[in-house]
């Protein structure tokens, strides 16, 4: 199939497009793994060959690249797609809009709207986080950082998703 977007001939399809899913899951859970073997390196050094750590931050991080690339993607950029905004910059832009609104829903246990289990409470060293199962004050700047780190993440991740996905054709090559 071939589409117009802003300009510039692309061809995608089905298979592309599952390619690219499985790509930027595999680079979002990468992107993950590497940033907490990094924020937590002497734990690594010493722990994560017994403990396989880095594998499961990946397996965990995949499974949930891979569910919002399969769940929460796919209809906000349908809509994008048939509005012909299929641009790279327009990939990127959604890739770390999207990661960033839903890293912090699922931190914030849908922003805040659902209680959390009763009694709960959390702090960090900068104060308490979690207060009978509300996020303080102090949780929501944690959660805003966080949240900010995964939309990082997710540029990335849309413009592989949108490199792959897209493939420019060339124009025709005429013989004199």
């Amino acid at each position: 199939m071939q589409v117009r977007s802003e300009g510039d001939a692309h061809e995608a399809g089905l298979l592309r497009a599952a390619l690219a899913i499985a790509v930027g899951t595999m680079t979002g859970a990468s992107l993950v793994t590497l940033f907490a073997v990094l924020t937590d390196l002497d734990y690594f050094r010493e722990y994560g060959r017994q403990t396989d750590a880095a594998l499961l931050v990946f397996t965990y991080a995949a499974i949930v690249w891979g569910a919002g690339l399969c769940l929460a993607a796919p209809v906000p950029w349908a809509i994008l797609h048939h509005y012909k905004k299929r641009s790279w910059p327009t990939a990127v832009a959604f890739g770390t809009i999207l990661t960033f609104v839903v890293a912090l829903g699922l931190i914030t246990k849908g922003f805040n709207l659902f209680v959390a289990v009763d009694g709960f409470s959390a702090s960090d060293n900068g104060g308490p986080t979690w207060i009978d199962g509300r996020l303080t004050q102090h949780g929501w700047v944690e959660a805003l950082k966080v949240a900010l780190t995964c939309s990082v993440a997710g540029t990335l991740v849309g413009f592989v998703v949108w490199r792959i996905a897209y493939r420019t054709l060339l124009p025709p090559v005429t013989m004199q």
